[in-house]
């Protein structure tokens, strides 16, 4: 992590914009020191994916690991909103989170899955048939497969 000044940049709070973004570091400040029970949960979520990024050496597969970055960042992103106080755009990144997380279990070592996903993008066909074998159905089946309770809890609708 970088060091951040001690005080804030010059003209910093002197805006619609940049006051918000201090009040709503307050609000983050505010919950970190309120809310100590809830705080060490999702702190030992973070350290969770923390120890799977960086506690990992020549994790296996290494696909999934992509995907791994991308739920972390996401989780990271609803944290620093919900501690913040804009709970309803928390759900979107916390959905995000969970798809991103979904799709690396559901690539995991299989390099032509992982190559049909990069080359989603390429065409109109490819397109429509990532969309087609990375479906919602389609992973919680594999979910399912792999653990009954937690494809049993992949839903949709959240």
């Amino acid at each position: 992590m970088s060091s951040r000044p001690s005080t804030p940049p010059p003209g910093w709070a002197q805006d619609t914009l940049t006051s918000y973004l201090e009040e709503f570091r307050g609000n983050q400040w505010a919950t970190f020191h309120n809310k100590r029970p809830e705080m060490r949960d999702i702190i030992a979520l973070d350290g969770m994916f923390d120890r799977l990024l960086h506690g990992a050496q020549n994790p296996t597969p290494i696909l999934p690991a992509t995907f791994l970055l991308r739920a972390h960042s996401a989780y990271r992103a609803a944290v620093s909103l919900a501690m913040g106080g804009q709970l309803y755009e928390v759900q979107s990144l916390l959905r995000l989170c969970l798809e991103h997380a979904a799709y690396g279990f559901f690539v995991g070592d299989d390099q032509a899955k992982w190559t049909r996903w990069m080359q989603r993008d390429d065409s109109d066909k490819n397109k429509e048939a990532v969309r087609r074998e990375f479906s919602h159905g389609a992973i919680k089946h594999a979910l399912k497969k792999a653990d009954a309770t937690v494809g049993g809890n992949f839903r949709e609708d959240v």
